[in-house]
């Protein structure tokens, strides 16, 4: 819930917007509404600054499993990282670091699924589960969950491409449409608040093992926010903004506030 404008859509299925700085929002997990510093508090929260989050680590891409416990050249292994094989129609499980956030940190954000080596099968053998928090299946019907594969992602062939069988890949699209990557998964947008990150699920649906090389990493993309506690006092204007005390002038839909900076960690 935010107070971006009346009924305000949270996933938005063209472009991937942020949450306005000076808004109000309320976050709910399978418990309900999420309050403040106590029980005492409300469970709004004030957005009291915000910035991008382009391309986490090196090369943009948050290695989350290797076979040999060793990141490929290039690249940056999480310090929650998974290793090991992983078994023809078997499974690992990985809660990435890098969704461990401080206190009152919101992330709104979308992904990619990206293999970087790969030998032991084909790529679109590779279905990512995620669950959200970590006990909580995320993408999921009474009788079935859904996941992330490769053959999904953005640009697919034309109507009449046929899906993968097993051990081969999706053929390429003959034309890629022109869109930022993180406008054309709008299906995998999520929020992780403080430290309730996601846990992915690797799934091998291939005929064989994972190869001695092989590194599966994703990519993400989104919005961190600083959350404050927000206090109905006729108002709902905030009274400290990071560091200094100060106003909003009347309600957020009536002014704009541009982030000039980013405001560190």
């Amino acid at each position: 819930m935010c107070d971006a404008g009346p009924y305000s859509p949270i996933y938005r299925p063209d472009h991937f917007y942020g949450l306005p700085i000076g808004g109000i929002v309320m976050l709910v997990n399978t418990s309900g509404p999420v309050l403040g510093l106590d029980a005492n508090e409300t469970p709004f929260f004030h957005i009291d600054y915000m910035e991008q989050v382009s391309g986490l680590t090196q090369h943009g891409a948050v290695v989350i499993w290797t076979h040999s416990a060793a990141a490929p050249a290039g690249y940056a292994l999480d310090a929650n990282a998974a290793s090991g094989v992983i078994n023809a129609g078997a499974s690992i499980n990985v809660t990435p670091n890098v969704f461990n956030l401080a206190h009152a940190e919101l992330l709104q954000f979308r992904m990619k699924l990206r293999p970087i080596i790969w030998a032991g099968a084909a790529v679109d053998d590779i279905d990512l589960l995620v669950s959200l928090p970590g006990a909580v299946s995320r993408w999921t019907t009474l009788n079935a969950r859904g996941r992330v594969n490769m053959a999904r992602q953005s640009a697919l062939p034309g109507d009449t491409g046929k899906g993968p069988i097993q051990g081969a890949n999706i053929a390429a699209a003959q034309l890629q449409p022109v869109i930022a990557p993180w406008d054309s998964e709008p299906n995998t947008e999520m929020f992780s608040f403080e430290q309730t990150g996601p846990t992915y699920t690797i799934l091998n649906n291939g005929s064989t093992n994972s190869a001695a090389n092989d590194a599966i990493a994703i990519e993400v993309w989104g919005y961190d926010y600083k959350l404050s506690p927000a206090k109905n006092d006729g108002t709902w204007r905030p009274r400290q903004w990071p560091g200094k005390p100060g106003e909003l002038y009347r309600t957020p839909e009536h002014y704009t506030v541009v982030p000039i900076g980013g405001r560190g960690k």
